[in-house]
């Protein structure tokens, strides 16, 4: 890549399969022998496309699944914690027992995340997504019959390991298969999509059928089967093989750096010289992880990504949080576990309402209303992150008591009786829906439009973005645990 004035880059020839990491192009995003009517024409919006169809029902099962544990962590803690230390207050150790499992589950999330993109890359997307499909199903029938806070951590670091491929896997499907980049865009967005879908359809079921009284242990085992199997089978059966297209689509269109993710990370002072602030590279036939660790927009996306993990992983925890800081009635353990998902219903709210337009914002055929586009991006991204911080210090602010107890007063006082009683509670719960909303595009389409730019290296990409993320996360996480533990029967760790 060179630089040009007013910062437009140029591409001087297509990514071919033996990329390390891609050139760039103009800031159309497709090669300066093509108009802008060319790149408009090219592609038809066809949300429905078989490929969009097959990666959002296989990417559902997947998300579907690993909702499970995350249900189940309240009545696993209260069903567990009598094999606790009984001097310290039950409560606190189920908060205490929760925050362990939630570490864990991250870990195992990491590691996975640091060789699963390289397994991707290495053996193709579908023989390793269809392989650990069937390692879910196994570690949710393990779960099902954990004894122990050690053997619970344990199988469910084992569900998020197997669960942590499944994401690169269906990114490098969309890039090998998309015949555009426009294709590819939409083709991202329907799979964030599902990765919401999954926990929206699957939460609350599971959550009515422990309230209907059945045992935790069979719901993970029969979860684990049926969804485990039918996301292998979908997978295997509904998906087109990448391998025969790859070559073709390679050679027929280019992902570029500058049209889908630079001008998020760009600076108006960059030095034109300076080759060591792009990542293109030559070419190699290898995945190689130094190939993305040296590039300067993989840490920098890497850096805002584990702020996002941290919100999108906080699902573990919000069940939890609900109710320890409920009204004195309380609410079961069941029922606090599906409220968490408030927070996928946010996160699917913001891709619906978000996604599609941000897309759509770059598709100007002047160069002046592209520049525009980008502008309004960027907008959105920073607004998201004001409103996820606000959100979260709300979270913390009505977790302290006497801002529970002055507002339930106050609400007596207007003649709101009925209202006041759970008027912590739903603020709460508005409060972790726009957290959802505040982390939809940022978590899901940056990361993903940056990776789908490194060539042989898409998934290895894709996958050390939330390597690095979720273990940063998994050490806040631990605090927290401490943090929730030592506060007391107050809840003031919250």
């Amino acid at each position: 890549i060179k630089p040009r004035d007013q910062g437009i880059m140029s591409i001087s020839e297509p990514i071919n399969n033996d990329v390390t990491t891609p050139q760039t192009d103009s800031l159309l995003g497709w090669s300066e022998q093509e108009s802008s009517t060319t790149r408009h024409n090219s592609y038809t919006r066809n949300y429905f496309s078989r490929l969009n169809v097959s990666v959002y029902l296989t990417y559902l099962c997947s998300t579907a699944s690993t909702a499970l544990p995350v249900v189940l962590l309240p009545t696993v803690a209260n069903a567990l914690v009598i094999n606790l230390d009984d001097s310290t207050d039950a409560d606190d150790q189920a908060a205490y027992f929760c925050s362990r499992i939630a570490s864990s589950s991250l870990m195992g999330t990491a590691f996975g995340k640091v060789i699963n993109g390289y397994l991707v890359d290495l053996y193709g997307a579908k023989n390793t997504s269809f392989l650990y499909f069937l390692l879910g199903a196994l570690s949710l029938v393990c779960y099902s019959y954990s004894t122990s806070l050690i053997q619970l951590c344990l199988f469910n670091a084992a569900l998020e390991f197997s669960e942590s491929l499944q994401w690169p896997a269906i990114q490098v499907v969309l890039v090998e298969l998309s015949g555009s980049q426009m294709e590819l865009e939409d083709g991202i967005w329907i799979s964030s999509l599902a990765s919401r879908s999954g926990a929206l359809l699957a939460m609350p079921l599971y959550a009515f059928v422990l309230d209907m009284g059945l045992d935790w242990r069979k719901l993970a085992f029969l979860g684990g089967i049926f969804w485990g199997f039918l996301g292998a089978v979908l997978m295997w059966l509904a998906i087109p093989h990448d391998a025969k297209k790859k070559q073709e689509n390679n050679r027929s269109r280019s992902h570029d750096i500058n049209s889908l993710a630079a001008p998020l990370l760009s600076h108006d002072n960059d030095d034109e010289n300076n080759e060591d602030t792009s990542h293109a590279r030559k070419s190699r036939s290898s995945v190689s992880y130094w190939a993305v660790l040296k590039s300067t927009p993989f840490w920098l996306v890497t850096i805002a990504h584990t702020g996002d993990s941290l919100l999108r992983t906080s699902e573990r925890e919000v069940g939890t949080y609900f109710q320890d800081t409920a009204p004195p009635d309380g609410i079961s353990s069941g029922t606090a576990g599906g409220m968490a998902v408030v927070l996928s219903a946010g996160v699917f709210v913001g891709l619906i309402s978000l996604g599609g337009k941000f897309n759509r914002m770059v598709q100007s055929e002047s160069e002046e209303g592209l520049r525009e586009g980008w502008k309004r991006r960027k907008n959105i991204v920073v607004g998201l992150y004001i409103v996820a911080g606000l959100a979260s210090f709300g979270l913390a602010v009505l977790a302290l008591p006497f801002v529970r107890t002055k507002l339930t007063d106050f609400l007596e006082k207007i003649c709101f009786p009925s209202l006041s009683t759970h008027a912590i509670t739903i603020l709460q719960l508005v409060h972790t829906f726009f957290m959802g909303v505040a982390n939809s595009i940022n978590y899901y389409q940056i990361p993903s439009l940056l990776a789908a730019t490194y060539g042989v290296n898409k998934g290895l990409c894709n996958s050390l973005f939330e390597a690095v993320a979720y273990a940063l996360s998994a050490i806040l996480w631990v605090l927290v645990g401490f943090a929730v533990e030592s506060g007391g029967a107050d809840f003031l760790g919250w």
